[in-house]
């Protein structure tokens, strides 16, 4: 497989993350505090500024890790991605939510719970999208 070939699939695992990741966290939960502490809403009001070109590297950047993956697996359809890309997603939300957990006092283990099932979800659809772009004139 070509490096454009996964740059290609990087960019759509990267804008299926950024939209589910949207649609879960704004459009369905509308930002709410699952799992958050009391003392994390002072924080979370404290910086309230979304850095958008954040947030696209950081989708660029695991949309990558999620292609080279698939690539390296040999994945290809949008079925055979989601359980591979569910399973890194999941295995990615959970270290984070325990991660924060462990090291800060502003989250519980709801957050680790929903950490853990949303980005299996967002990543399974990232999977699923990146192993069609691979499956697509081969």
């Amino acid at each position: 497989m070509n490096v454009q070939k996964i740059f290609i699939a990087s960019a759509a695992g990267a804008a299926t993350l950024f939209a589910s990741g949207y649609i879960i966290y704004v459009l369905l939960f509308g930002n709410s505090p699952i799992g958050l502490e009391e003392s994390a809403n002072e924080v979370m009001l404290a910086a309230s500024e979304t850095r958008f070109s954040s947030i696209i590297v950081m989708e660029l950047l695991y949309g990558l890790l999620l292609a080279a993956t698939l690539n390296w697996k040999g994945t290809k359809g949008f079925s055979a991605g989601i359980i591979p890309g569910a399973l890194i997603g999941s295995l990615i939300g959970f270290t984070f939510g325990l991660d924060l957990l462990s090291t800060t006092s502003l989250v519980n283990f709801n957050y680790v719970i929903f950490a853990g099932v949303t980005y299996a979800i967002r990543y399974g659809l990232a999977g699923g999208v990146i192993a069609l772009v691979y499956g697509q004139n081969n």
